[in-house]
């Protein structure tokens, strides 16, 4: 007989998710990811029908969704505007107080796409998103 080594209270809540960029918590946030994609070369050998996959290369990504309270885009887009490539550490959390532990993990060399200068819509509330991609993490904290 199989037996459940966890309780339904023990699902993670992101709502006790938070994040800090350079260290400062950013309090507007609704959400956030970050993982790796993976680059893979097809091969396929004679005799065989199926193909197969080499790991090439892999690439992290990030995203940081939320409220629009505060210019956060404005160094971000400076920076761009003097031909500079700002990068910064994020640490991701979630503390949920029913989970089995908490989770952190912290991005490095992170970088910026594409920041929204102004996005709005009539009888909505603003979001913000920004994107981009690191280079190193470490778990601070997992669940195993």
């Amino acid at each position: 007989m199989i037996v459940k080594d966890f309780e339904d209270q023990n699902v993670i809540n992101g709502t006790h998710g938070y994040v800090t960029v350079d260290g400062n918590y950013i309090f507007e946030t609704t959400g956030g990811s970050a993982g790796y994609k993976t680059d893979r070369e097809d091969l396929q050998f004679c005799q065989e029908m199926e193909k197969g996959t080499k790991l090439m290369a892999i690439s992290g990504e990030w995203t940081i969704k939320g409220k629009k309270i505060r210019n956060r885009e404005k160094p971000i887009i400076e920076q761009f505007a003097q031909g500079k490539d700002p990068r910064s550490t994020i640490t991701m959390n979630l503390a949920d107080p029913d989970a089995l532990g908490n989770m952190s993990v912290t991005l490095y060399n992170c970088w910026f796409n594409d920041p929204s200068i102004m996005d709005f819509e009539a009888g909505k509330t603003v979001d913000q998103e920004f994107s981009g991609g690191f280079k190193g993490l470490k778990y601070n904290n997992y669940v195993v």
